[in-house]
């Protein structure tokens, strides 16, 4: 069995993940859907035990995948989600009480989508937001609508409740990943001693940008936080309207760690997310 401590804590089986990644029959979402396990997760953790030597690199495919490469991976997916003993399953979302295999790339689905909004969907699709499912994820399963549907329901102002639920069920998945990442900081850095000076710095640079992309993401979905931002000067000019729940703030956003400083989203002197501005003022 290989030896991963150096690259952190993690409750994923990571030899049962292993033969996929270096066979390369699985797409990277495909792996995601088989070992539920997020996108970013999956990537990082990869390139980290590539250059440990650890994993062997992907065989890159060119192209479309051969027939014989989809027959495998149609077996493969047959056999349904891989069970991780210490990872929470989320994944009793079936019909019939039998799961279905996830749609393999470039095989269509003969489970009709979603067309029209519910409550029961809208429900659905939070619940697994708040898990850190992507929305990509989400619609690939049985009876989900289309994502580009899901994106329009959250424009439209016949569905403002969702759009609210939604948005707080993603900010809600963000603050517990900053949890985890401030936990494992902790536990890297108080097992410094007992480690490779070299390697536990690198882990905790690796460990701190992670948690500076997540705090990026953090701002994005606090269009609260950009009060005031977006309006036009000049004599006679109103407020500019923004159609959009972000409407055009985007770029304020892009500004990152600086930002959220500045506005009090991270708070200066310990360096976590102030959950009160988060919230709204409520404490």
């Amino acid at each position: 069995m290989a030896n991963y401590e150096d690259c952190g804590p993690s409750a994923y089986d990571w030899d049962l993940i292993k033969p996929d990644w270096e066979s390369g029959i699985l797409t990277v979402d495909e792996m995601v859907k088989r070992h539920r396990i997020s996108r970013d997760m999956l990537r990082e953790k990869g390139r980290e035990f590539v250059a440990s030597g650890v994993w062997q690199e992907r065989p890159r495919q060119a192209g479309r995948r051969p027939q014989a490469l989809l027959d495998q991976a149609k077996a493969l997916l047959a056999q349904g989600p891989v069970k991780h003993p210490d990872v929470p399953y989320y994944g009793d979302f079936t019909i019939g009480g039998r799961e279905k295999p996830p749609t393999i790339t470039g095989v269509a689905s003969t489970e009709p989508r979603v067309i029209a909004y519910s409550k029961k969907v809208g429900e659905r699709i939070c619940d697994l937001v708040a898990q850190n499912w992507s929305l990509e994820e989400i619609c690939t399963l049985p009876g989900m609508p289309a994502t580009w549907r899901v994106m329009q329901w959250l424009r439209s102002p016949e569905h403002q409740d969702f759009c609210t639920i939604y948005w707080d069920a993603a900010r809600a998945a963000l603050l517990l990943q900053l949890d985890e990442l401030d936990k494992e900081l902790s536990e890297v850095v108080a097992d410094t001693k007992k480690r490779n000076k070299n390697v536990s710095n690198a882990r905790i640079q690796a460990i701190r940008e992670r948690r500076q992309h997540l705090e990026f993401k953090v701002t994005n979905l606090l269009p609260h936080v950009f009060k005031g931002i977006g309006r036009a000067t000049g004599r006679n000019a109103g407020d500019v309207e923004n159609k959009s729940r972000l409407g055009g703030l985007a770029a304020i956003a892009r500004k990152g760690t600086d930002q959220m400083l500045e506005t009090g989203v991270i708070d200066p002197m310990t360096r976590k997310v102030n959950l009160k501005v988060v919230n709204g003022g409520k404490s």
